[in-house]
């Protein structure tokens, strides 16, 4: 009987140490998706995603570019390239990859629209791309 008991107790004790440990191995949802706020963020998305090519400050100099078979473009010259209006339709059909600029020739440039589904919620793409927007807005030369 008493040899009933310790063999029950172990394996409770067994099934209790296989929770925690899955518990403590399986990904936070933090991890697993970037919060809302982060997809507010537009010069934090810039920095993760379009610096590496097109520089902290926008103008087409980051450290990837000299890589690159052609180079970035200044993104801060986008209004100006544009009779001083910012063309948010066009910008926005560029970053989802529903429009390849001629200058990229392939798709040279990542479809963020693509990879912003897949690292989060897919429901988060639209505010990544609207504060994207947002921020090449503010750094246009004036």
């Amino acid at each position: 009987m008493l040899a009933m008991k310790n063999d029950s107790a172990f394996h409770y004790l067994l099934l209790a140490l296989l929770l925690i440990a899955a518990l403590a191995t399986a990904p936070s949802a933090s991890a697993q998706a970037p919060s809302p706020k982060a997809a507010s963020n537009g010069q934090a998305i810039f920095e993760d995603y379009c610096a590496a090519c097109h520089g902290r400050d926008g103008k087409g100099d980051g450290p990837a570019a000299r890589a690159l078979k052609t180079p970035p473009i200044d993104l801060t010259e986008i209004s100006h390239n544009h009779a001083g209006k910012f063309p948010e339709p066009e910008i926005r059909k560029i970053i989802l990859g529903q429009d390849m600029m001629p200058s990229h020739g392939t798709e040279a440039m990542p479809i963020w629209g693509k990879i912003f589904t897949k690292i989060g919620d897919p429901n988060t793409v639209g505010q990544r791309v609207d504060a994207l927007l947002i921020y090449l807005r503010q750094i246009q030369a004036k």
